[in-house]
Parts: C-alpha cells; structure tokens; sequence
C-alpha cells in the first residue's frame, strides 16, 4: 500500500482525495498546509493536517506526496521547496482516466477522472490535467503546467512550463504556448501564444495591458 501525504489543503485537494480513494493500492494519510497546521479535516474526510509544507522532511521517508495546488504557479514554488527531499513525488493516474501505451508521465503528474491522453504525449514533472480533460497525440506538456476541467489540448501541440489551459478551453492541433501563458476559460486557440501572455475568447486573442 502506498502511503500519500497531499501537499495543500484547498479545493484542488478535495479532487485528488476523490481520485485516490477510488484508486486500489494507494492511501492518503494526511495533508500539509502552510496557513493553518491546526486545520479541521478536510470536509467530509477523516484526513487531518499533520503540520505545514516545511514538515515533510518530518514524515517517514516511505511516505510519497503530492502537491495538491490546481494553479501552476503555487505548484512550481511548492516543488522548489520540497523536488530534493529524500522522497518520492507520486504520479498519479485515476484508474477512470485513459492513457496509451507509450505516454511519458514525470514525476509527480496528476490524471484526473475521466480524463485522456493520448499515444506519444508527454506531460512533465508536476503536470496535472483535471477531469474529463484531454491531451492530444504527439503533445508535450511541460512542468507544472495544468489542464483546466474539460479542456483539450490537440495532437502536436507543445505547452511551456506553468501555463494554466482553462476550463473548456481547446488549443488546436501544432499550436505552441510559450511558459507562464494562460488560457481563458472557453477560448480557442488557434494561434501560438506568447510566453507570459493572457489570451481569451473565439478565436483566443491576447487581454491587452492598460498601461
């Protein structure tokens, strides 16, 4: 049985302590949170907070965690924190989620329910691609970027680093999205996208800065 520990205690948390608990093989045994090491349970769940992020170091080295921030860029700072401790981030796939054969999973990437990639994707260390989401064939994901609910990213696109693809969002087919980007919800991207650039809407268009 593998012993998780989930790193945040927020709504993204919920979601992946739905997916584990209907996962055979795996155990969440308690989350770390930074705000509030005396935090009641996780709502509905017998899953008390053991302390705060600084404390994993504490924790049995068989223990793997994983870090349970839906927005990339808490993730990224998170697994600066913790990417050297003498542990294992866990990769976790729910066993709704459908992946091919010769997909290539990083370290400490999160599939959730109902989810699809598909054959010769990639998802880097701490990618998370959320429920009912879809990557495409070919398609490169890169580190702690995330796949809002419903999204679908299409065959040969290649993500940067810390992009968020919001909920409902589709990128077509050979597009790039450069690092820190981030994709509104509903767009539809049919253009590459800027490093850091905000684009929303049908077609996706850059949100221009007021200054």
């Amino acid at each position: 049985m593998n012993e998780i520990v989930l790193l945040g205690g927020g709504g993204h948390s919920w979601d992946i302590l739905e997916s584990i608990e209907a996962t055979q093989g795996i155990e969440a045994t308690g989350f770390l949170d930074d705000f509030d090491p005396a935090s009641m349970p996780i709502e509905g769940r017998d899953l008390m907070c053991l302390g705060t992020i600084d404390d994993l170091h504490r924790l049995p080295t068989n223990v793997e965690y994983i870090i349970a921030m839906g927005y990339p860029e808490k993730r990224h700072a998170i697994w600066k924190r913790v990417r050297d401790a003498p542990r294992q981030a866990y990769t976790h796939v729910d066993p709704s989620a459908e992946t091919a054969r010769n997909v290539t999973l990083g370290n400490g990437v999160v599939i959730l329910a109902g989810s699809h990639i598909s054959p010769n994707a990639q998802l880097r260390d701490q990618v998370h691609v959320s429920y009912m989401a879809a990557v495409g064939h070919d398609s490169i994901v890169g580190e702690c970027s995330t796949v809002m609910p419903a999204a679908i990213v299409s065959g040969d696109v290649h993500i940067g680093a810390d992009v968020l693809i919001g909920t409902n969002a589709t990128v077509l087919e050979g597009r790039r999205i450069g690092d820190h980007a981030r994709i509104g919800a509903g767009a539809v991207v049919n253009k590459n996208v800027e490093p850091g650039a905000t684009v929303v809407g049908i077609p996706a268009r850059p949100i221009l800065s007021s200054t």
